[in-house]
């Protein structure tokens, strides 16, 4: 290593952070650059190989626990070898400045491809996400656990192959994987959290040296969520709220977000983000054989060969056997005889009164062409069940919006041609003619200014039309520009539909049509955002609560908006506006569903305001039967939002010291007493400085297997449910009554007849303390 001035020969390159010059490297582009250090493609001197070097930062290197991880992640990559995890050649120090050198990877991260593209089609998704499983498979084989898998951990090169990155936070089980006897060392402090919020399993989040195998298989069906949908399966204002949500809130469908999920991959889902860690797939060799039933039709190839064949679901040839050296020319002549034959056959039959038709195929790419077509592109946009036709070119407000076309059927070849240019997106991968399919799927056509259809992508994220926020792949809201032109548009197109829409029937029903129509525009983000607007007023008008709190769901899902507080402020000023008792009475109605809705979320300050907002429309609507049942659960909430509070602080503090005693029994007593989330709590109780909660926690945690002991647990928590109440106690004689399920197949006589009776006292008192509670 050099630098400039000391005779390195750099000339033809640049140099790198600080300065620094490689001898055997020529640093070519800088591809990213962070706080922790910088990324540059560089090509090796003697052997023209072009690498990626990974430097770390001046601060970075500064710090003993970050060089620590740098070096760790150096070991673990060079000790892995597989088609699915970037490759590492070799790593070097001098002084402070470290480097690695890696595999370069020409293409971007899935992150990248979200926000370029969007939600991702079913194959396509299931595909990428299965080439993910089967590298952290060989990973888990080795004992390493990677903790931090996630849509920007996972790039995809440009022949369609996943390639896992960032091993800087992995967990070395296996005694000896990094092959120097020093694995068992782990730089994880008891009560740490490390990865990224959005995709962590729940027992990482409890403590990070928990996350084994089966967290990088929760993290993974976060990510399908994220490809299918657009964003990770649970969001939230902060790393909190976050958390919370992945311990306590139902796991999500995937269907419902995406209706092209067959039933069965969303089972496959489901089980893959369980709570529990036993309660998910044991390893990842089953997620791979569990996903393969919803791979596309080409199978275990690369996706850059399926994409040249048009959708996923298109028959594919059979596989020819490789012909040997000596019968390769004989076999390229009869190849090239059939097909002439095949073509001759085609153009004869295909001549109307002797004249041949005008080819409608687009010529063939010249091989400089092909070799730029390189960019993966997703097959072909799903589409969802269709209420009406729906009209050919890209799905925007112009050509969806509208009176109901009348029905057209599909055109033929012959009747409409294709393009006689192909889109932008297609790769060629040969130009031997073959016979079209009886009745070809004419493919939409794509904007060429999309940023995912650039024949190779530049290394910083490209700028797409509208501005972009930052939360997984949702862009932010239309310029008002874009909104006002799409606003004259669909009064233009919608004319006599809104002048016709005067009765609370007729606009309810013409509400419903909106939402419908947003759904479909997929290229047209300005159009989609006026009309789920427009739906909005027209169910405020009607007192269509449903569908107005649906079109924000909507909103929420495509562009990155908070959907709680605008049902809040969406509510409030249509009951504000309300004329009629009857409304102000369904509008209270609907703000205390919603705030119970909030309130098992998590939501408690968005439960708390609408509380008050049914309170404050049910006193003007009086009488109002719900308001004894508004006044109790208000009651509730504040005390949740009490504790919840109290439990930021408390986590803020375990942020800076994962010893306080104090901070540990608060945040403890919140995640099992009221989120009901023990696997978290159970380890920061045991580290709190209440003696009997730390008794019992340590008890569990030491997973005690004779039944003597299970009851002995058991007994503890029921014992101390009796002191509590509420959704609390309810929490606590659940938990008993799971120990003393466990208890009774080893049990027997007199133990077994308790262990029985208790488990029956324990489900009824549950019952009893979660319906006071409601």
């Amino acid at each position: 290593m050099t630098t400039p001035g000391n005779g390195g020969g750099n000339d033809e390159g640049i140099a790198g952070p600080g300065g620094v010059v490689l001898d055997q490297y020529v640093l070519q582009e800088l591809l990213s650059d962070s706080r922790r250090g910088a990324v540059y493609k560089a090509k090796h001197r003697l052997m023209g190989r072009t690498v990626a070097i990974k430097f770390l930062s001046a601060e970075a290197a500064a710090s003993r626990q970050f060089t620590e991880r740098f070096r760790r992640a150096t070991k673990i990559l060079g000790h892995l070898e597989h088609p699915n995890l970037v490759r590492a050649h070799e790593a070097g120090e001098q002084g402070t400045t470290h480097y690695l050198v890696m595999e370069y990877i020409d293409g971007q991260d899935l992150h990248y491809h979200l926000k370029a593209d969007g939600p991702l089609p079913v194959g396509r998704a299931v595909n990428l996400v299965h080439q993910a499983a089967k590298g952290l498979a060989y990973a888990h084989e080795q004992g390493v656990f990677h903790r931090n898998i996630k849509p920007n951990k996972l790039l995809l090169d440009q022949q369609g192959v996943v390639k896992i990155v960032g091993f800087g936070l992995a967990h070395i089980d296996k005694e000896g994987a990094l092959g120097d006897g020093d694995d068992a060392a782990s730089l994880t402090v008891q009560g740490q959290v490390l990865g990224s919020y959005e995709y962590m399993a729940p027992e990482q989040a409890a403590n990070s040296k928990n996350a084994d195998q089966r967290s990088d298989i929760y993290s993974l069906g976060c990510t399908l969520h994220a490809l299918l949908t657009g964003r990770p399966p649970y969001e939230g204002k902060g790393p909190t709220m976050q958390i919370v949500a992945h311990s306590t809130r139902p796991v999500p469908s995937l269907r419902k977000a995406c209706p092209e999920v067959p039933e069965a991959l969303d089972r496959v889902f489901a089980k893959m983000l369980a709570k529990k860690p036993e309660e998910r797939f044991a390893a990842m060799s089953d997620v791979i054989g569990a996903l393969e039933p919803f791979l596309p039709a080409a199978a275990h190839k690369p996706e850059s060969a399926t994409r040249s064949q048009g959708p996923q679901n298109a028959p594919t040839a059979p596989p020819v056997p490789p012909a040997s050296a000596q019968n390769r020319l004989l076999v390229g002549i009869g190849g090239g005889a059939v097909v002439a034959v095949v073509l001759f056959l085609l153009i004869v039959f295909a001549m109307p009164n002797g004249e041949p038709k005008r080819a409608t195929t687009p010529p063939a790419a010249k091989p400089a062409e092909i070799a730029k077509a390189t960019l993966p592109v997703a097959p072909p946009a799903r589409e969802k069940p269709e209420v009406r036709p729906r009209p050919k070119g890209p799905q925007t407000l112009e050509n969806l919006l509208g009176p109901t076309p009348p029905t057209v059927p599909p055109a033929s070849p012959v009747e409409k041609p294709p393009a006689t240019k192909p889109p932008a997106e297609t790769t060629l991968t040969t130009s031997t003619p073959t016979p079209p399919p009886a009745v070809p799927k004419p493919e939409p056509a794509t904007p060429p200014q999309e940023p995912a259809l650039q024949p190779k992508p530049d290394p910083a994220p490209i700028e797409p039309k509208e501005p972009t926020s930052t939360a997984e792949g949702r862009p932010a809201v239309p310029s008002e520009e874009a909104r006002k032109r799409a606003s004259q548009l669909m009064r233009d197109t919608f004319e006599a539909e809104m002048a016709a829409a005067t009765t609370p029937d007729t606009k309810a029903q013409l509400g419903k049509r909106l939402l419908g129509t947003a759904a479909e525009i997929n290229d047209d983000p300005a159009g989609r955002y006026v009309i789920l607007e427009a739906a909005m007023g027209l169910a405020a008008d009607a007192g269509d609560w449903p569908t107005g709190l649906n079109a924000i769901d909507s909103m929420a899902r495509f562009f990155a908006i908070d959907a709680w507080p605008k049902k809040v402020d969406w509510l409030a000023s249509c009951a504000e506006s309300a004329k009629q008792m009857d409304q102000r009475r369904s509008a209270a109605a609907q703000a205390f569903e919603l705030a119970q809705q909030a309130d098992e979320a998590a939501q408690f300050e968005i439960a708390a305001r609408l509380c008050t907002l049914a309170a404050t429309e049910g006193k003007k609507a009086a009488p109002f039967p719900l308001m004894k049942q508004v006044r109790g659960l208000d009651a509730k909430v504040n005390m949740r939002l009490v504790a919840f509070q109290a439990y930021e602080q408390a986590m803020q503090k375990l942020a800076t010291d994962g010893t306080n005693l104090v901070a540990n029994l608060d945040a403890g007593r919140y995640e099992c007493f009221v989120a009901g989330n023990w696997t978290a709590g159970l380890v920061k109780l045991a580290a709190s400085g209440d003696a009997d909660l730390q008794g019992l926690a340590a008890k569990e945690l030491a997973a005690p297997r004779g039944p003597e002991q299970q009851i002995e647990v058991a007994d503890g928590w029921r014992d101390l449910a009796e002191e509590e109440s509420g959704l609390t106690a309810a929490n606590l004689h659940r938990h008993a009554a799971d120990w003393y399920e466990k208890a009774i197949p080893n049990a027997t006589g007199l133990l077994k007849a308790k262990a029985e009776r208790r488990l029956e006292e324990s489900r009824a008192a549950a019952d009893k303390a979660a319906s006071d509670d409601r």
